[in-house]
């Protein structure tokens, strides 16, 4: 599934987003800045 597909699908959206929000202050919590990163630049997408 591609990032078109779930920009189409508002439930979809709001899923990946919460998703991502938990992996990047995972991340940030772990003191990953590396991938913190990596996850901000895919949720601005």
């Amino acid at each position: 599934m591609g990032m078109s597909e779930v920009k189409k699908d508002q439930e979809l959206t709001k899923k990946v987003c919460g998703v991502l929000r938990r992996m990047y202050e995972e991340a940030i919590d772990n003191g990953k800045e590396r991938r913190a990163k990596a996850i901000a630049k895919l949720w601005r997408g």
